[in-house]
């Protein structure tokens, strides 16, 4: 009897030190990543809430999961002076940017980023609560409520209001987009101009409301079929790039292929959108994206694209571009 103890304590005591071995042997999903990412270059990269962070939904999942060619740190800030202000101090080596601020650091730090790529077109549109605005030519004598004096949207509606000889439009100026969405869906508005994604947002909650007006098609008509209206860019660090040169490629490389996943896979990219908390909903996300012209333009493309819609800004106010246009070296060349 005394031996059948003894055996079955042996037993359960052998079986606990294999289940201990085994549970030890056991990496957790952390120590899994961190064994993937040895060897790898490490990268801070920021992006923007919103459709300049949306193409990059897919190489934040890839990087979470331990798959990506690089070991990349994100911030995913709320505005872009948030993220203005870590391009200037240096605590990102890539960051995703509206064009304008872009070329406005470029002068402020005396020329130490670089532009790569492209990332969105417009994302600007005009709505109304009815059916009565189908060009421009249909604004005169209307009232326009939108957010961005003294930057981008400003600049682009009054270019093309000008262009067009539409010159009898009031121009009613909020602090913030979601101020605007506001002013539509209480009625303290009939016309205005919104972003995506909050153009989305009103038109889900509000089914009175419609789009007028695309910016991106009337830009073609105004300026040229082949002209696109670059909102968003991808800019990188001249000391970063200098000492990683490799590790910047495979950034690109990686980069395009989230935004072709980001096209390729609508669905899956709004929940990981919302994952990664770039929008705070799948649903706004996968009902915005079409809208916001997500896209990889790099090298001759980018500049061509880049360069005549700086000079717009210069000509609007110089300010908008840092006070000097862009020269040579702030294109980034492979």
């Amino acid at each position: 009897m005394k031996k059948r103890i003894w055996f079955q304590g042996l037993c359960a005591t052998m079986i606990a030190v294999l289940c201990f071995l085994t549970v030890g042997c056991q990496p957790s999903k952390v120590e899994d990543t961190a064994m993937e990412n040895v060897g790898k270059a490490k990268v801070s990269m920021a992006v923007i809430k919103g459709p300049t962070g949306m193409g990059a939904a897919y190489l934040m999942e890839q990087n979470a999961q331990g798959l990506s060619k690089n070991d990349y740190t994100v911030t995913v800030a709320a505005s872009p002076d948030e993220v203005a202000a870590k391009v200037i101090n240096k605590e990102v080596d890539i960051a995703m940017l509206p064009t304008n601020l872009a070329a406005v650091l470029y002068q402020k730090t005396q020329g130490s980023i670089e532009v790569a790529a492209v990332n969105t077109l417009g994302v600007l549109y005009l709505l109304e609560k009815g059916d009565s605005i189908h060009s421009l030519a249909d604004l005169s004598g209307k009232t326009v409520s939108m957010a961005g004096q003294g930057a981008v949207p400003q600049y682009v509606f009054q270019y093309l209001l000008d262009k067009n000889q539409v010159t009898d439009v009031t121009i009613q100026y909020m602090t913030e987009h979601a101020e605007v969405a506001t002013a539509l869906a209480t009625g303290q508005a009939d016309i205005v101009v919104l972003p995506e994604p909050n153009m989305s947002g009103v038109l889900m909650s509000d089914t009175s409301a419609r789009v007028a007006l695309d910016f991106n098609q009337l830009w073609a008509e105004t300026v040229g079929e082949e002209s696109s209206l670059p909102m968003g860019c991808v800019v990188v660090q001249k000391d970063f790039l200098e000492n990683n040169k490799e590790a910047f490629e495979l950034f690109l490389e990686e980069y395009e292929n989230s935004v072709l996943f980001a096209k390729e896979e609508p669905e899956q990219t709004a929940q990981l959108i919302q994952k990664h908390e770039i929008l705070p909903k799948a649903e706004i996300a996968l009902k915005a994206f079409p809208n916001c012209n997500i896209v990889y333009m790099d090298g001759i493309l980018m500049k061509e694209t880049l360069e005549p819609f700086y000079e717009l800004l210069w000509n609007a106010n110089p300010k908008a571009v840092g006070e000097t246009m862009p020269d040579e070296s702030f294109y980034y060349e492979k």
